[in-house]
């Protein structure tokens, strides 16, 4: 199970390179900001990431053992965790484009993420398979990167409840 929340880490990866895409959208910059996905504070920007990021890495944990897990099961489960963490706001389409960037680095990257998922071999897996497909999705050219804080990260998801002093709330 350590294996397969390694791999699900690497689901953050998809956002660490930047490229300009047609986007359409489904995102708005209100909920990109409470997921953590648009820089703001620093600190901010790094508690919300990380809660979000600890949302997709127990969802990916659930569904990449479950073979035959369709999308809409991905978008339910991530759903359901956002909004037992206060974090979803109606926003469906927008949900399902990170549901389908889990379910696209699970599919595609997750043997080149062992035992790091903030390598350059998963980070280009990713970069290559998923990326340019969320981005489009979420209207964005760009999205926090949450392996620019990889250490801190690991110390946050070790932590008992995953707990920034309140910065999330």
């Amino acid at each position: 199970m350590k294996i397969t929340t390694q791999i699900i880490f690497l689901l953050f990866s998809i956002f660490t390179k930047f490229s300009p895409v047609s986007a359409s959208g489904n995102c708005s910059e209100e909920y990109l900001y409470a997921l953590g996905m648009k820089f703001e504070e620093e600190e901010l920007t790094k508690a919300k990431s990380f809660r979000t990021s600890l949302i997709f890495t127990e969802v990916g944990t659930k569904l990449a053992l479950k073979m035959a897990a369709t999308p809409e099961n991905y978008r339910e489960a991530l759903i359901t965790k956002l909004v037992d963490a206060g974090l979803y706001n109606g926003e469906q389409e927008c949900v399902e484009c990170f549901s389908n960037s889990v379910r696209c680095v699970i599919k595609k990257c997750k043997g080149m993420c062992f035992p790091d998922p903030c390598k350059k071999s998963c980070l280009n897996c990713v970069d290559k398979n998923c990326k340019d497909d969320l981005l489009e999705c979420v209207g964005q050219t760009e999205v926090v990167n949450p392996c620019v804080w990889a250490k801190e990260f690991q110390k946050y998801k070790s932590s008992s409840k995953g707990n920034l002093g309140g910065a999330c709330a």
